[in-house]
């Protein structure tokens, strides 16, 4: 890079600190000198795109991340009054090692935020409508136009201090399940504990041969409320080897296992077609529809 030499020493020319301005904010303050101020843009502007995110995902706002409209470049004018500030020093010439622990720092802060956030955060989007009308996928309007499936978050941490429960909404890993794609994750009800001996009844679900009304949620299922459908058996040839096939059948978990089901019974690949899972297979719960906007809300 050119640089400019004055009495005081090298500097570089001011498109140095444009760019770096550009990159990582406050770096062109923090670098000629104005450590305070050039921390400070920093953390504000951070501290600002959080704010951002926040308001994409309250429900109460008419945007989300998958139709974020003027959001998109609402932080960038903010970005260019920093960099324009950014100018009014030039940076001293920095040794090889100083810059190789800017670039450090700039490739770190995305990765360390996103590593952070997947700690006890996964984002997932939903293509299908097993879940349906609780999660909906991908579909198509009246009038033609494709409709994209819902968003939604889930915690990885809900299950480290507490076992999971019946009515959760949860992801898990599909390693080693017969008939749905391998090493992959989906999104069921978890409706089947470890010990229960399970069956269907249409409409409803039997748990140690009761129905079950409990949570809420399992009794507007069997009584076709809001837009359920019940609960049925497998759809399968009588010598398929499905676990809950006919009326009759009935299951029996393990110490260590769990029966998920799709609201959408009618349409679900789901445990009354591969079985029980295992309790390491159970990723977390999902607990709240990010996206798209009109569908923002906490998940039942």
């Amino acid at each position: 890079m050119k640089l400019i030499y004055t009495r005081e020493g090298r500097y570089y020319r001011r498109w140095v600190n444009l760019v770096l301005s550009l990159l990582l904010p406050g770096a062109a303050q923090f670098l000629s000198g104005r450590r305070a101020v050039g921390l400070s843009l920093f953390a504000l502007y951070f501290a600002l795109a959080a704010g951002v995110i926040a308001f994409l995902v309250h429900p109460a706002t008419a945007y989300s991340f998958v139709n974020m409209g003027p959001f998109d470049w609402f932080l960038f004018p903010f970005r260019l009054l920093i960099a324009g500030d950014g100018l009014r020093r030039p940076i001293p010439r920095m040794r090889l090692r100083s810059w190789g622990i800017l670039v450090a720092v700039y490739i770190s802060i995305p990765i360390i935020l996103v590593l952070g956030a997947r700690t006890f955060l996964v984002p997932f989007k939903v293509p299908t409508g097993t879940m349906q009308p609780t999660i909906m996928g991908n579909r198509t309007a009246p009038d033609g136009s494709p409709i994209l499936g819902d968003h939604i978050f889930v915690n990885k941490l809900a299950y480290r201090s507490s076992e999971p429960q019946r009515g959760d909404v949860i992801a898990f890993r599909s390693k080693g399940l017969p008939m749905i794609e391998q090493d992959t994750y989906y999104i069921k009800r978890l409706a089947g504990l470890p010990g229960e001996t399970l069956g269907i009844d249409p409409p409803y679900l039997l748990v140690n041969e009761e129905k079950v009304t409990q949570p809420e949620i399992f009794n507007r299922i069997a009584k076709k409320e809001d837009g359920f459908s019940g609960f049925y058996p497998a759809k399968v040839p009588p010598s398929y080897p499905a676990p809950l096939a006919s009326p009759s059948a009935r299951i029996t978990l393990g110490p260590d296992e769990y029966l998920v089901l799709g609201d959408n019974t009618l349409n679900s690949l789901d445990g009354r077609y591969f079985g029980p899972i295992k309790r390491r297979a159970i990723i977390g719960k999902a607990f709240y529809i990010y996206a798209p906007a009109d569908r923002k809300r906490r998940l039942d």
